[in-house]
């Protein structure tokens, strides 16, 4: 992805499924070269401990913009907090590049709102691997990532994963 950015060039890129901001801070630190701006977008909020052990963990969202001040790349990073209808009637403006990893994580709102980003997107990436979907118990649904797929207008399916060996990919 980040190849593709430095080719590009784009002014603004918006990114679903930020979590920790690990992507973002990759991608603010090529693109604040050219006065670039990454709206990282994150619609869970994280889980409070059913216990009394603590106070409730802080949303994951405070989380990634820590990470990405001591990274030093706050900025070139917006941070959009807040529910995936929240979200689509908050994001109006033009896109020049849209960004969506674990997209097998997405809810069907989610992957409508991410459509909906993709038809005025000049340039859209969106990764994922349905048999690494994790979150089906807050809505997620691997059916949504074969149907975006299906849809798309050019994909690239790998047949391997790049994450883990091959040996372990295998078994």
């Amino acid at each position: 992805i980040l190849a593709l950015i430095e080719q590009h060039r784009p002014q603004v890129i918006v990114e679903l499924g930020t979590h920790a901001g690990a992507s973002a801070i990759a991608m603010a630190r090529v693109i604040q070269a050219w006065g670039g701006v990454i709206y990282c977008v994150d619609t869970w909020s994280g889980v409070p401990r059913p216990n009394a052990l603590g106070p409730p963990r802080p949303l994951r969202i405070f989380a990634c913009a820590d990470h990405v001040v001591r990274a030093g790349v706050n900025a070139a990073v917006r941070m959009i907090p807040g529910t995936t209808q929240q979200i689509g009637a908050y994001w109006a403006g033009p896109i020049d590049a849209l960004y969506v990893d674990e997209a097998q994580d997405s809810s069907a709102l989610e992957m409508r709102l991410v459509l909906r980003w993709a038809e005025q997107a000049r340039a859209c990436v969106i990764v994922g691997d349905p048999r690494q979907n994790i979150y089906q118990w807050r809505g997620s649904d691997p059916e949504v990532f074969h149907e975006l797929i299906r849809s798309a207008r050019r994909s690239r399916v790998l047949s391997q994963s790049y994450r883990v060996p091959i040996a372990v990919h295998a078994a």
